[in-house]
């Protein structure tokens, strides 16, 4: 897997400078395993190698968005209840499924999901 490829879709998508990403090496370093743990195909181009190392990317700023979310941000506007954690996982989620459907000849459909757990 390239993890040059795992940086720079992190510092693209999150939209923080390279030191600033410094500090979220270790969550990259994290998805990069995860993504290893979920390879389906066999043998690996090049190609495939520089695609998983951007789907480890993805995954790592999907969590950059969970782990950044401020409790307690949102509003209400009379019925309806607009919580930003909720928002932000369900957007994390769906940036991950999309991902997964985009390299599903590469790796496992049946990946992780994104909840937040409040303690």
């Amino acid at each position: 897997m390239n993890f040059e490829n795992t940086q720079n879709r992190f510092r693209l998508l999150s939209g923080l400078s390279e030191t600033e990403c410094e500090q979220w090496n270790s969550v990259m370093s994290e998805a990069a395993e995860y993504v290893k743990s979920i390879v389906v195909k066999k043998k690996l181009t090049e190609s495939d190698m520089d695609r998983l190392g951007n789907l480890a990317g993805v995954l790592a700023y999907c969590k950059y968005m969970i782990y950044s979310i401020e409790s307690g941000s949102g509003f209400r506007a009379g019925e309806l209840t607009v919580n930003a954690d909720n928002a932000t996982a369900k957007n994390a989620n769906a940036i991950w499924q999309n991902e997964l459907k985009l390299n599903c000849d590469l790796v496992s459909e049946n990946a992780v999901i994104f909840k937040r757990v409040r303690p």
